[in-house]
C-alpha cells in the first residue's frame, strides 16, 4: 500500500526483472545486467512482463528485451533512455537509502492515498495481461520446441 523502491543492486533476470520493474521507484546499476530471457528458452513471457516492461521502459526498448532475450548492462540501458536512476554499484543502496528517507517524511495516509490513485490503472491493466500470459503460456510451454531449447541449455 505505501511506495515500493527497487534497489537493483546486481543481475535481474526473467521474473526478478520483471518484479524490480513493479516497483513504484526503480535504481539500476550500470555494472549490473538486466535481460527478459524468457523467449531464450522460447516459451512466452510471464509475470506481468508483457506488461511492464514496455509500461516502465517504453514500447520499443521493452519490446525489444521481450523477443529478444539480450542482456543489456545498466550502462547500455541508461543510454537508451530508461526512466530510472542509473548508478555506480556502489552507489544503488544509499541512493534507495537516501529516497526511502525522502518518502519515510511523508504522511503515510496520503502516500497510500497517492500510490493507490497513481497504481489503479496499472493494477486493472496488469490483471488483464497477466490472464493472456497464462494462455499465451499454455500454448507454448509444451511446444517440443521449447523443450528441445530448455534441454540444450540445461541437459535432459
Amino acid at each position: 500500500r505505501i511506495p515500493v523502491i527497487s534497489v537493483m543492486q546486481g543481475h535481474a533476470i526473467g521474473a526478478g526483472f520483471t518484479i524490480g520493474l513493479s516497483a513504484d521507484f526503480v535504481i539500476l546499476s550500470r555494472e549490473s545486467f538486466y535481460s527478459c530471457n524468457y523467449m531464450k528458452y522460447g516459451f512466452t513471457p510471464g509475470m506481468g512482463a508483457t506488461y511492464i516492461v514496455p509500461e516502465k521502459l517504453g514500447i520499443v526498448l521493452g519490446e525489444e528485451m521481450l523477443f529478444t532475450a539480450a542482456n543489456f548492462s545498466g550502462a547500455a540501458l541508461e543510454k537508451r533512455g530508461v526512466p530510472f536512476e542509473v548508478l555506480p554499484k556502489k552507489d544503488v543502496l544509499q541512493r534507495g537509502r537516501e529516497l526511502a528517507r525522502l518518502l519515510a517524511d511523508k504522511p503515510r495516509a496520503s502516500l497510500v492515498a497517492l500510490k493507490t490513485n497513481v497504481t489503479a490503472r496499472i493494477k486493472r491493466e496488469l490483471t488483464k495481461a497477466v490472464e493472456e500470459e497464462v494462455n499465451m503460456h499454455e500454448a507454448t510451454f509444451h511446444l517440443p520446441e521449447v523443450k528441445e531449447r530448455i534441454s540444450r541449455l540445461y541437459g535432459s
